[in-house]
């Protein structure tokens, strides 16, 4: 799957992985597209030191919180930590 994004999304620079559990889906997309940066979303904050540890240096942010509270615009309590 991460292939088929990769090919049919050559020019994409960044990607918000929302619920990116320890980090297994942009890894896979790491691999086809070496200059793309991501965003990681998880309710779970071991899981989110997990992305980051499998991740690197080309995640941005990694937020700790709520897909739908975030869309919505509810301010909530969020962990942001690089």
């Amino acid at each position: 799957m991460a292939e088929v994004a990769a090919k049919s999304n050559k020019n994409v620079k960044n990607v918000l992985d929302v619920g990116c559990y320890a980090g297994n889906a942009i890894l896979n997309l790491l691999y086809f597209l070496k200059k793309l940066t991501c965003n990681l979303l998880d309710l779970s904050k071991n899981m989110l030191f997990r992305a980051k540890d499998m991740v690197g240096k080309k995640q941005q942010d990694i937020i700790q919180g709520d897909y739908l509270i975030k869309s919505a615009g509810v301010k909530a309590k969020e962990k942001c930590f690089k």
